[in-house]
């Protein structure tokens, strides 16, 4: 579950974003494969509003590991120049 949640917070730090996340774990996210879906339920000029389910898939089976749901608040649009 510890990866789950690495990943949802390296997005956030990653992209000049602010907002509120709400993150669900179920359960151990055991399996052969890892699958995530995400829903962009609004996005508007300022504010997107997501949801994200992550799956994981063991034998045939598909279980609901995680789910979030975020509101993002667009903060620059600018993408940042690369440093060398």
């Amino acid at each position: 579950m510890r990866e789950i949640s690495r990943t949802y917070a390296n997005v956030w730090t990653a992209v000049r974003l602010r907002g509120v996340a709400k993150i669900n774990l179920l359960r151990p996210a055991l399996g052969s494969h890892l699958r995530a879906v995400a829903k962009v339920i609004r996005a508007g000029r300022r504010m997107h509003i997501v949801n994200t389910r992550v799956l994981a898939e063991q034998n045939g089976r598909t279980r609901l590991v995680s789910f979030l749901t975020a509101t993002i608040a667009v903060v620059d649009r600018q993408t940042p120049s690369a440093k060398i």
